[in-house]
């Protein structure tokens, strides 16, 4: 019988390097679920036991963590985690490797192309994007020119992503697809209501660049004197001491609070009425489709894929810097009309183009291209 995604019997690997929760390992969680609910075969690889293992436990995902695999550059951890992934990859024999991340990407290419298994390998917003130093931008695309020359089909996450890998001539345009990040829709009672006043600001982003919460806080200063609330929801990455500093020091802790990492992001939205992400550059952000799905007006750094999800002025509004983020701020904490108007025409524009069935054929049918290859 001829191995197909949707006749349930392929068995394949999906590998990720962090353990945290972001928006690649929520994507690599929606596709576990929508290929076990086929009858697939499915094992995640991922490089630590964190609060992203909990969330496979608690779906019944198997999982195997490769001790050695880490974000940063390390020979030594480099060649323990190649030989620690070869060894589950003898084991479990998968018929189609999905990689997700620089270094999963990197080895699990290599592993694979040696092996002869079918590979894709998704890039959640590459390294050498615009906005990151040059510098690095020169060695993480060359070392990606070098990787992709290997036969695993790579998949961006945005149109603006594919354009970049074009840019750096990272590989010939056939090899590279857009398939745009999509989720799972929500029942109608977590659908906000953006016209609630005083409302309720929310910015769901790890504490870690690129994320730009400061510029956030720096900006509501100039408007402390309008009803508004903040709430910063995500884990920490290493700023979130810099954000509370500054908080106290413009004299704002009655208005923001920090809620750390939360597994009730979708009631929190639902609580809101208005969505931000402030941003130096980005991928194809989930947390705007957990917004727009929710009926939320979004305000968004103009980064990244960000202008392929929000019309400008109709489902939100794109910003270049202060003076627009603090400008459009202003509109629309002081217009619930305009937050309600502006949350439907999101929740239209997700359920025409950002469900997670349209992802999902898209990307389903670059996996069965491959298995009858």
């Amino acid at each position: 019988m001829m191995k197909k995604i949707e006749s349930g019997n392929v068995n394949i690997v999906i590998m990720i390097t962090k353990g945290d929760i972001g928006g690649a390992q929520i994507h690599v969680k929606d596709l576990a679920v929508s290929l076990q609910e086929f009858g697939n075969r499915v094992t995640v690889f991922v490089g630590e036991k964190d609060t992203f293992t909990d969330m496979l436990e608690g779906l019944n995902i198997h999982y195997r963590i490769i001790e050695n695999l880490v974000r940063e550059i390390n020979p030594i951890r480099d060649v323990k985690a190649y030989r620690e992934i070869r060894g589950h990859l003898k084991d479990i024999q998968p018929d189609l490797v999905s990689l997700h991340s620089s270094k999963a990407g990197i080895l699990g290419r290599l592993i694979a192309a040696m092996n002869k298994i079918p590979a894709t390998f998704t890039a959640h917003g590459w390294a050498f994007t615009d906005g990151v130093d040059p510098k690095k931008q020169f060695l993480y695309a060359m070392i990606e020119r070098v990787t992709a020359l290997l036969p695993a089909r790579i998949i961006a996450v945005s149109h603006y992503d594919r354009g970049i890998a074009l840019k750096h001539k990272v590989c010939k345009a056939e090899k590279v697809v857009a398939v745009q990040n999509g989720m799972p829709d929500i029942s109608p009672d977590l659908f906000a209501e953006a016209s609630r006043a005083p409302p309720r600001i929310i910015m769901v982003a790890r504490f870690k660049s690129p994320k730009d919460h400061e510029a956030l806080v720096d900006a509501l200063n100039e408007l402390k004197e309008l009803p508004w609330e903040l709430i910063l929801v995500g884990g920490d990455g290493g700023t979130q001491a810099a954000v509370e500093a500054k908080i106290v020091k413009l004299g704002l802790q009655e208005k923001i609070n920090i809620l750390g990492y939360r597994s009730d992001i979708d009631k929190l939205i639902a609580s809101s009425q208005l969505f931000v992400l402030i941003s130096r550059w980005e991928g194809f952000p989930l947390s705007i489709l957990e917004a727009m799905r929710a009926k939320l007006p979004i305000i968004a750094s103009n980064v990244g894929g960000v202008g392929e999800m929000i019309i400008d002025g109709q489902t939100g509004y794109l910003v270049n810097n202060h003076d627009e983020l603090v400008a459009q701020l202003k509109i629309l904490v002081g217009d619930p009309e305009k937050r309600t108007q502006m949350g439907l025409s999101a929740r239209e524009s997700y359920q025409k183009s950002f469900t997670l069935k349209v992802q999902l054929d898209k990307t389903f049918k670059i996996y069965n291209e491959l298995l009858v290859k």
